[in-house]
């Protein structure tokens, strides 16, 4: 009954232009009311049907609806199950409508078979410029199917994050790549593409003129992989502004190859390293290249190992880095020492916005160095201390710093055990603090 009311409301309303029914359970008779209204209705841009247990048929009625719709951009279909005969009624839809331009199946057990009906259409939809099939256990042969269907598609996003195309679906994908000129943003998150799969994509690189954004995370590529998707990087690659690299274990190995791509690129503005496996060694190395370096302003290390050395060596670094803006060092065990010398570097950057420093074993003495680095620091507007043992005494060093601080906006001080007397230190620098407009206090 209620999807029915709200498809008599759409078939009466020119106003309505954003519509979200998430988590509603309407199922494909709601879907089938939707979808009358959506046959007369010009005014609804945006539908949002996310975890509504929708089947093919459902799928079916909507889809018949997309062939008269003019009015629809952003259709979101997530965690539903559509699966592949589903896909099959909404490509058909697609063919014929000249207004979507974002489609979310994510979750919906599409599988090869349904990555077939999409990559059959996509050649002809030319208005859909972005596309998410994250976790809908997409295998070799449907990777391989896309990829095919890429080298002749506008679309400018792709999201296959936590499939399974493996290495034969990258190299169908990757040759699609080194013609395609549309493609910005493409999601190859958890998809076991291994080092192989990873010296695909890098010889893709070489040629390709229009991808932006790449996510590798969770692909197990090794130092080897990073070797080639770095290579390009470093050699001919002047597009990609953003990549994620995170848990591929690569290693200080692998960072040799990321840092001879960071001394010669200067157009890769995101980097993303998280849980590889990264020491004290690759960090110094990654460190000399940041000196070098003049185009890099993100850059993720968390849960590492680049320990207090590591530390030193970044320190020194931001002393002098004028580009970065924001670093990301959680679950490094810097220990005090570490915050020593990220404290003694913030004395004099002036660049770096953002600086996230949770568990890393700081202590109160940390904390100290911190604050003093704090005190001169003009720049940073967002610290991130979370579980850091800091204790009232290293809030009374805080406390100390928001007192002359005239930056920082926004402060993590979650899980440190300040007690009733820590909180009460920082209420007090709060009375003449104008700045800071974010405070987490949460489990202390």
């Amino acid at each position: 009954d209620g999807a029915r009311n709200i498809s008599d409301l759409l078939q009466e309303s020119a106003v309505l232009t954003s519509l979200d029914l998430s988590e509603n359970s309407i199922g494909d008779e709601g879907a089938g009311h939707l979808a009358v209204a959506l046959q007369e209705n010009g005014s609804l841009m945006t539908l949002r049907l996310r975890q509504n247990c929708v089947g093919a048929v459902g799928a079916r009625e909507l889809g018949e609806a997309l062939r008269t719709n003019s009015g629809l951009t952003y259709l979101d279909l997530a965690w539903n199950n559509i699966v592949g005969k589903g896909v099959r009624y909404l490509m058909k839809g697609l063919k014929e409508n000249s207004s979507l331009t974002h489609l979310s199946l994510n979750k919906n057990h599409i599988g090869d078979d349904g990555a077939r009906y999409v990559a059959e259409a996509l050649p002809g939809l030319g208005a859909l410029a972005r596309l998410d099939l994250e976790e809908n256990a997409i295998l070799v042969f449907g990777g391989e199917r896309l990829g095919e269907a890429l080298a002749q598609s506008g679309l400018k996003e792709l999201s296959l994050r936590e499939n399974a195309v493996g290495k034969k679906g990258a190299q169908r994908i990757s040759d699609a790549l080194r013609g395609n000129a549309s493609l910005t943003q493409l999601d190859l998150r958890d998809n076991g593409l291994g080092a192989k799969g990873g010296q695909f994509v890098g010889e893709a690189l070489e040629h390709n003129a229009s991808l932006a954004r790449l996510d590798l995370a969770t692909n197990a590529l090794g130092a080897d992989g990073a070797q080639h998707v770095c290579g390009a990087l470093r050699r001919k690659n002047s597009a990609l502004q953003r990549l994620v690299l995170a848990d591929n274990g690569i290693g200080d190995a692998g960072m040799r190859f990321v840092c001879d791509a960071l001394l010669k690129n200067i157009t890769l503005t995101h980097l993303d390293l998280r849980g590889n496996d990264i020491s004290y060694a690759g960090t110094h190395d990654l460190a000399a290249a940041l000196r070098e370096n003049a185009g890099l302003t993100h850059l993720d290390l968390s849960q590492n190992h680049a320990g207090l050395n590591g530390a030193k060596s970044l320190g020194k670094t931001l002393a002098v880095n004028q580009c970065l803006e924001r670093l990301e060092l959680g679950g490094n065990c810097l220990e005090s020492e570490g915050g020593q010398h990220i404290g003694q570097a913030l004395q004099v950057n002036q660049t770096l916005t953002t600086l996230v420093l949770t568990g890393n074993y700081l202590g109160i003495e940390g904390a100290q160095h911190l604050a003093e680095g704090l005190k001169k620091n003009r720049s940073l507007t967002y610290l991130d201390l979370q579980d850091n043992a800091l204790r009232p005494e290293g809030a009374r060093h805080l406390a100390e710093a928001l007192r002359q601080n005239a930056a920082l906006a926004e402060l993590g001080l979650a899980e440190n055990s300040l007690g009733a007397l820590g909180v009460r230190h920082l209420a007090d620098a709060l009375q003449t603090n104008v700045t800071l407009s974010k405070l987490d206090l949460r489990f202390n």
